[in-house]
C-alpha cells in the first residue's frame, strides 16, 4: 500500500494559515530573571520538603528509640 498526497489541497489549506501573533517579546534579561526565580523557587522546595523528611525521619527514630527499639533496633531510619 503506498500513501499519496493531495498536494493540491496541502496546499490550498496552507495558504489558508495565519501567523501566529507575538504576544510578547522575551529578551535574554527576562530569560535570565525568569531562570533564576525558577532556581530560586526550586531551591525553597527542596529545602522545605526535605526539611519535612528529616523531620519525620527524627521523629520515626524518637518513637522507635522510646518504645525500646522494637522491631527497629538498632537500625538507622
Amino acid at each position: 500500500m503506498r500513501i499519496q498526497n493531495d498536494h493540491d489541497a496541502i496546499r490550498q489549506e496552507e495558504a489558508q494559515y495565519e501567523e501566529i501573533p507575538n504576544m510578547r517579546i522575551v529578551d535574554s534579561d527576562i530569560a535570565q530573571i525568569n531562570y533564576y526565580r525558577i532556581k530560586q523557587y526550586t531551591q525553597e522546595l527542596l529545602d522545605s520538603e526535605l526539611g519535612l523528611a528529616v523531620e519525620d525521619k527524627s521523629t520515626i527514630q524518637d518513637k522507635a528509640n522510646a518504645s525500646g527499639g522494637g522491631i527497629t533496633k538498632g537500625m538507622w531510619l
